[in-house]
C-alpha cells in the first residue's frame, strides 16, 4: 500500500491546533483530533476514539523548511539583497500580528538588529545562522555605517570589507550577502526557535511509537 501524504499549511508555532482540525480525504474522520488538550471525543469499548483517523499517531512528518520564492522575490519584505527595499526580513511583512508565516509574528526587523544590537551579538548571529567566516569584519562594517534602513545599505556596508570579486566565489560579495542576509533573516523570524518547537512539542504529539 503506497503512503498517502495530506498536505498542511501552518506556520510551525500552531501546526498542533492545525493538524487538530485536519481531516482525513477519504474517510471524513479526524487525523489526529484534539488531543492536546484532552477533548477529543468520547472512546468506544475498545478505547478508541471512533471519528479519528490515527489515535495513536501518524507514522511520519515531512517538513518543507524553505522560504518561499514569492517571499524573497517581493522587495518590500527586505529579503533579496540584489533588490532595494526595507531592511525588514519578517515573514510577516509590516504586519507584527500576522499569523500566516512560518515562525509567527514579529515586532523585530532586520533594520532593528543592524542598528541597535552591539557589534558582539552581529558577531554571533552572522557565524550561528550564517557560517560567515569574517563575520567580525562584517559586524564592525555594519556597526560603522549605522544606520542602516535599506537592503542597499546593508549590501555597501559588506562590501566596505569585502571585494566585489574573488577566486573563491564564497569570499565575494554576492556569496557574502547571502549568508549575511540569511542570518539576519533567521534571527528574526526565529526559525531555529519554530524548529526546535516542532522537533520536541508537535513531533511527539503528532507521531505514533513507531512513527
Amino acid at each position: 500500500e503506497k503512503p498517502m501524504f495530506i498536505p498542511v499549511q501552518s506556520n510551525f508555532r500552531n501546526l498542533i491546533a492545525v493538524l487538530s482540525k485536519v481531516r482525513h480525504p477519504a474517510t471524513g474522520r479526524y487525523l489526529l483530533g484534539n488531543r492536546e488538550d484532552g477533548t477529543n471525543l468520547d472512546h468506544d469499548d475498545d478505547g478508541v476514539l471512533p471519528d479519528v483517523e490515527f489515535p495513536r499517531g501518524v507514522n511520519g512528518l515531512l517538513l518543507d523548511l524553505g522560504v518561499s520564492s514569492h517571499q524573497i522575490d517581493t522587495s518590500e519584505r527586505g529579503f533579496a539583497f540584489m533588490k532595494e527595499g526595507p531592511l525588514d526580513m519578517r515573514m510577516s511583512g509590516n504586519d507584527p500580528y500576522s499569523q500566516s508565516t512560518a515562525v509567527g509574528s514579529s515586532a523585530l526587523t532586520a533594520a532593528d538588529i543592524c542598528n541597535e544590537f552591539d557589534e558582539a551579538a552581529l558577531i554571533d548571529i552572522l557565524r550561528t545562522y550564517g557560517d560567515e567566516p569574517r563575520a567580525r569584519r562584517v559586524a564592525g562594517a555594519i556597526v560603522s555605517s549605522r544606520p542602516l534602513h535599506t537592503t542597499t545599505d546593508l549590501v555597501h556596508a559588506i562590501n566596505s570589507v569585502t571585494p566585489t570579486f574573488a577566486r573563491q566565489k564564497r569570499a565575494g560579495l554576492i556569496a557574502t550577502s547571502a549568508r549575511v542576509f540569511q542570518a539576519l533573516r533567521i534571527a528574526v523570524n526565529e526559525e531555529d526557535g519554530a524548529l526546535k518547537e516542532v522537533l520536541e512539542r508537535v513531533a511527539p504529539w503528532a507521531l505514533a511509537r513507531s512513527g
